[in-house]
Parts: structure tokens; sequence; C-alpha cells
């Protein structure tokens, strides 16, 4: 669960104050696809810029670490935002090192100055030792992993006896 220190905003609070001034421009369709977009609202305030880096630039930087927690497991592990700004994690991004690789299994706006629970799945049968210490960002997984996963996560979870911890490769 996320840790927010006093002088962080909360990133749910603030994504429901940056709502409360936006509105929804005409849908945009295309084939079966359709796309609305979003203006700031007729009071200006929600044309301010949302300060926010990805997950690999803010890796990059030095502000965010993705280490296993001390007794590792498979669906989970240990992000720590030290950075000023929040961080954006897309569903489906790979994170590479520690005792195997993972991706992430939802989206995510983290709080600057946070400690976060990252719930992850494997991505790497076979291996469970570790290459490095701490993570590095990977590539973005393609949408027919992501639903294979959603499906595959699904299922293991509607059997008897079912726990995360159990799903070391």
């Amino acid at each position: 669960m996320a840790q927010a220190t006093k002088n962080s905003p909360d990133a749910v609070q603030v994504l429901l104050q940056r709502l409360d001034h936006l509105t929804a421009g005409e849908a945009i369709t295309h084939d079966r696809m359709v796309v609305f977009p979003i203006f700031p609202g007729p009071d200006g305030k929600g044309g301010e810029v949302l300060k926010y880096q990805t997950l690999e630039q803010a890796i990059a930087a030095g502000f965010v670490q993705v280490t296993e927690h001390g007794s590792a497991t498979v669906p989970e592990l240990r992000l720590q935002n030290t950075g000023q700004t929040m961080v954006l994690i897309f569903d489906g991004e790979e994170i590479v090192g520690g005792q195997q690789n993972r991706v992430v299994n939802t989206t995510l706006l983290v709080p600057a100055i946070a400690t976060f629970d990252l719930p992850v799945s494997c991505v790497e049968q076979g291996r469970w030792h570790a290459t490095s210490r701490a993570f590095a960002s990977g590539e973005s997984a393609y949408y027919a992993l992501v639903c294979w996963r959603e499906s595959s996560v699904s299922a293991s979870a509607a059997l008897p006896g079912y726990s995360p911890d159990k799903m070391r490769s």
C-alpha cells in the first residue's frame, strides 16, 4: 500500500481534483475504437500540467528503486519513490532483474516520496535466482500477453488452495 508523506499529495486526491475541472469533447471514431478528447474546463483549472515521470524515466533519474521484498514472492515487489514527482506505471510494463523478470498488473500513479507494494506477474518461467539486486525498466507487454495474463491469473485464483505465494516458477 502506498505511504505518502505529509508533504506529498495523495495521487488519488490529485486526480479527483483534476477530474472536477475537465470536460470531454465529441467522440472520434475509427473502426471499433472510440476516443473522447479531454479538455480543461471553462474555469481553466484543468489546464495545469500534471507533473509525473514514467517508471523508466524515474528509474533512470535515480528517484525510483524497485526491489524484492525481504522474502521474495512472485506477485509483489517493493517500489520506493524518493522523487518530488508522481510516477506513472503502465499495465503490462516489464520490470527486469531480481529473482525473475515481472510485468506490472495494472496502471498506477504512485505518489511522490512514497513506498508502494507493486502488483506484478511472472513472465520468466523457470528462473528463481537473482540476476541483480534492483530492477530496471524493460519492455511494455503487448495486448495479447496482458489478456493472457488476466485469464491465467483468474483461472489460478479459482483453483482450490490457491495462494499467490505458490506462483513461483
